[in-house]
């Protein structure tokens, strides 16, 4: 089946016929009126934006415009004239109303983020600096939040808890080692060790990783 393509001359485009050309040109001179009507309307009167967002209420009930001069703005939109009347935002509610803003704010942060508080630090134990990419000992407790004093390599510097890891000593691995070991059964000495586990021989010490778990070996290396 052949597709026939109509083409509307200058008569019958004067009797009511539209090309698709024409279409397309009256749709881009109505967009681009319309940009430019809108430009126009945002560039004629930009006060009455900033009107509205002083005199809009915040969260905590007072516009920017109670919190800076003490009174609201006088609007397009009708008001009473009692409400214009200059009175001071009530100080005690304000506050209480921001810290329970933060606190909610806060709240949300955190459990969102799965955020947990860490552990405090003792001067004198060893941590791993993240940002550095090395270890160092503990000072004291800096007068910021959550702050440490750092004995590094490179000298002392202050550093963020959450920079810092705390390293387990050698003595703290032993303990460690001596709480898990299994106490000693005197009726299987000679019994035979089960499949698929190795025995540790005595007086070799279990391996560990750095946060102090023991490393098991798979059993199909245990050739």
């Amino acid at each position: 089946m052949d597709q026939h393509k109509v083409v509307y001359g200058p008569q019958e485009e004067r009797q009511g016929y539209v090309g698709p050309f024409t279409l397309i040109q009256s749709t881009c001179v109505i967009s681009s009126r319309y940009k430019s009507g809108s430009s126009v309307m945002k560039a004629t009167d930009p006060y009455m934006a900033l009107l509205a967002y002083r005199a809009t209420p915040l969260q905590n009930g007072y516009s920017p415009a109670q919190l800076l001069m003490g009174r609201r703005l006088r609007t397009t939109v009708p008001t009473h004239p009692s409400e214009l009347q200059p009175a001071l935002p009530d100080c005690s509610s304000l506050f209480q109303k921001e810290r329970e803003k933060r606190m909610s704010d806060a709240t949300n942060f955190n459990r969102r983020h799965r955020a947990k508080p860490l552990s405090s630090l003792s001067p004198g134990q060893e941590v791993w600096i993240t940002d550095t990419k090395t270890s160092g000992t503990v000072i004291q407790s800096h007068t910021s939040p959550r702050s440490y004093l750092v004995d590094a390599p490179l000298g002392v510097v202050r550093r963020n808890r959450l920079h810092l890891i705390p390293l387990q000593s050698p003595a703290q691995d032993e303990g460690g080692q001596q709480q898990q070991e299994p106490l000693p059964v005197l009726e299987q000495d000679h019994a035979p060790p089960a499949l698929g586990f190795p025995v540790p021989s005595p007086g070799v010490s279990t391996p560990r990783n750095r946060s102090g778990r023991v490393i098991k070996q798979p059993t199909r290396l245990n050739l």
